[in-house]
């Protein structure tokens, strides 16, 4: 004999040869046969016989004691006890004694995206139901566009969105509001602007623009410029009221006044104007495509950047010094000499200097040509003498041919000439034996000169006693600087006395 006890919190079905007999409640049972069974089971655990459940239910008592749950394919059962999520149910058949818990059931189509059966946020972000749901936050400052298995099915606001997870393909591509959608920055993932364009629920969302040849997208946020587009297609949200725009045209070279203030004031438009400065001792040529446009005087010029090939020429006006040094000439009387030479020069035309290509390097070949030809009809020593009227005759010679450059030579001149060495020390010696030359002339002028003067001297004297008699005074006085001391007697004359001190008898 087996005996078995069912206490309050329990059931058990009574089994004979594995079928089933009857359901069994508390109390105690005695079981007399070896083919007899009593299988137990919890009231306040899930129903899980062994023996199949639908077999089960054929017993109209068992039936009533029990919540049948059957979970179709692409649904889900969320099961609540005393209002408390407990489990949540994937497809199946499942069974819960009624007796003592409060059970409820929510089933759910899973089939779709949206949760639409269940509202209340604990119950969304319980544990047990992470696996079933997809969540997205989206911020205040963000737009987010989402996609199911390619489509797209809707722009997401601000705020926290639930999703089913089933086999269905989600993608989120997100936005900053304050984005401009453009084909190159702003497109999120393997979206393209003709892919976002391409769907009609997508526009609705955008205010979208395009931009044509010749003409520059403005965009303003809360009256100041944010940012400036090129040709292309754009679009930013509508419902993002700070934003306006300006389309501007850019076929014209010249900003307008307005134009320019906002240029010089924001640096967004910089990447679409050309500017060019032209310093105060410079000139500027503006060639467009390829055409002569104007000349530019000193200070800064903007331009809209288009289809138009510009190109500034500048010059610097100011006077400019070329030296040519070491020129090797061969003379008339066929000395080789080498002169340095400076130069200097002004451009007064920049056009005709623009035309001329290295005009530099052609002012130096024309004054390098002149001056060996006005050079090599002179001897050395003309050229030793006449080096001033030299550089004029290089001047006048090469006045017309610099000025169809645009070029002015102002002055110039040799500044060096240097001789072979054999040449020098025959310069030298000669130079020299003229120095000599003169030396010994003046000298001869100057004897002369001396002679003439004494003679002169000598007859005053003869004429006039007095002046003898002053001249012997000054021989003494220079005699007597000689002499420490000299005796005189009270007698007789003192200038008689002197002359027998100092008169060889």
């Amino acid at each position: 004999m087996k005996k078995v006890i069912i206490n309050e919190l329990e059931r058990g079905i009574w089994l004979k040869k594995g079928s089933v007999k009857c359901m069994v409640r508390p109390g105690s049972y005695s079981l007399w046969s070896g083919n007899d069974d009593i299988q137990k089971f919890s009231l306040v655990e899930e129903f899980k016989p062994t023996i199949p459940l639908n077999k089960l239910l054929e017993f109209d008592e068992l039936k009533q004691e029990l919540y049948v749950i059957d979970v179709k394919l692409n649904q889900l059962v969320l099961l609540f006890i005393d209002g408390l999520l407990r489990r949540v149910l994937s497809p199946g058949k499942y069974a819960f004694w009624n007796v003592l818990l409060d059970y409820s059931f929510i089933t759910v189509d899973v089939s779709k995206m949206d949760v639409t059966e269940v509202g209340e946020r604990v119950i969304l972000d319980s544990e047990l139901m992470k696996p079933y749901l997809l969540s997205y936050n989206v911020r205040v400052d963000e737009k987010v566009l989402m996609f199911v298995d390619g489509q797209f099915d809707r722009l997401l606001d601000a705020g926290l969105y639930y999703f089913w997870r089933n086999s269905s393909n989600v993608q989120f591509y997100k936005y900053n509001i304050a984005t401009i959608l453009d084909e190159k920055t702003a497109i999120n993932g393997p979206l393209s602007m003709d892919v976002l364009l391409r769907d009609a629920n997508i526009r609705q969302v955008l205010e979208v623009i395009e931009v044509g040849k010749d003409e520059l997208l403005l965009i303003y946020e809360n009256a100041l410029l944010k940012a400036a587009f090129p040709v292309g297609v754009y679009a930013y949200w509508k419902n993002n009221f700070s934003y306006k725009k300006q389309l501007v045209k850019v076929e014209q070279l010249i900003p307008s006044v307005e134009m320019l203030r906002l240029i010089v004031d924001n640096p967004v438009l910089t990447p679409f104007v050309r500017v060019y400065a032209v310093n105060v001792y410079e000139k500027g040529i503006l060639y467009v495509d390829g055409q002569f446009e104007a000349i530019l005087e000193p200070g800064t010029y903007t331009y809209w950047k288009n289809d138009k090939n510009l190109v500034v020429y500048k010059c610097d006006t100011r006077a400019i010094q070329m030296d040519m040094n070491g020129q090797e000439i061969l003379t008339k009387d066929k000395a080789n000499i080498r002169l340095n030479l400076v130069f200097t020069y002004k451009i007064f035309d920049i056009v005709k200097a623009a035309s001329s290509k290295e005009y530099d390097k052609q002012l130096y070949s024309i004054l390098q040509l002149a001056v060996r030809e006005a050079i090599a009809v002179l001897s050395l020593d003309e050229l030793l003498d006449k080096r001033e009227q030299i550089t004029i005759e290089i001047l006048s010679q090469i006045n017309g041919r610099c000025a169809e450059m645009g070029i002015a030579v102002i002055n110039g001149g040799i500044r060096d000439i240097i001789l072979p060495g054999d040449v020098k020390d025959i310069m030298n010696q000669v130079l020299v034996a003229e120095k000599k030359a003169q030396a010994n002339i003046i000298m001869r002028r100057e004897e002369t000169a001396s002679t003439r003067s004494l003679l002169n001297t000598a007859k005053l004297m003869e004429e006039n006693a007095m002046l003898l008699k002053l001249k012997e005074m000054e021989y003494v006085e220079k005699i007597a600087d000689k002499i420490n001391s000299i005796t005189l007697n009270n007698g007789g004359d003192m200038v008689s006395q002197l002359k027998q001190i100092f008169v060889a008898k």
